[in-house]
C-alpha cells in the first residue's frame, strides 16, 4: 500500500470510522470514556453533537485535554486500521449547526429525521495535535506518528 501524507491518510481513515472513543477526565482526574459519532473537517478537526449534561461534555468544560480512537469496521486481523488522537475539545459556537448538522447528516443518513431533538444538543470539536496510525495492512504492528501542530491549542470554552 502506498503511504501518503499524514492528513490525507489520517482524513481518510475517519471519513471510513463512524464511531469516535473518547476519553476525559472528571475534576478529580477519574478517567471516563465515551462512544460518540463523528464527522470531520479538512483540517482533521472532529465533531460530535452530545448534551451538555452528558459525563464527558461536564468534564470538557474544565479539562478539554483529551484522548480519542477511531476505527473502521474490520472481519479479520490483518484488516485492523485506526488511529489514536490526543488533542483538546471545545464546545462549538451554536451558529455552526446548520454546517455541522449537514456534514453529519452526510455520513449518517438516519440522523435525517432527528434535527428536532438534536437541536437540544451542542456540537463539540476535538481539535487533534497528535496522531498515531495502526495499519496491520500494512504489517501486523504498523504504527506511524505524527504531531500535527506543534503544541496543543490553548484551552477554550468555546470555539468560534
Amino acid at each position: 500500500m502506498p503511504m501518503t501524507t499524514a492528513p490525507e491518510q489520517l482524513r481518510r481513515l475517519l471519513e471510513q470510522a463512524t464511531t469516535l472513543s473518547l476519553a476525559t477526565v472528571d475534576a478529580a482526574d477519574q478517567p471516563h470514556a465515551a462512544n460518540v459519532n463523528f464527522v470531520g473537517d479538512e483540517q482533521l478537526n472532529l465533531y460530535w453533537l452530545s448534551s451538555p449534561d452528558s459525563a464527558h461534555s461536564q468534564h470538557l468544560a474544565g479539562h478539554p485535554r483529551v484522548a480519542a480512537t477511531a476505527y473502521p469496521p474490520f472481519a479479520d486481523p490483518a484488516e485492523i486500521r485506526g488511529v489514536q488522537l490526543h488533542g483538546h475539545a471545545v464546545l462549538v459556537s451554536a451558529d455552526r449547526f446548520e454546517l455541522l448538522w449537514t456534514r453529519f447528516c452526510e455520513k449518517f443518513p438516519y440522523a435525517t429525521g432527528m434535527e428536532e431533538r438534536a437541536r437540544s444538543q451542542r456540537f463539540y470539536q476535538l481539535t487533534p495535535h497528535w496522531a498515531r496510525l495502526i495499519d496491520n495492512s500494512v504489517r501486523f504492528g504498523f504504527k506511524q506518528e505524527w504531531q500535527l501542530r506543534s503544541t496543543p491549542p490553548p484551552p477554550s470554552r468555546e470555539s468560534t
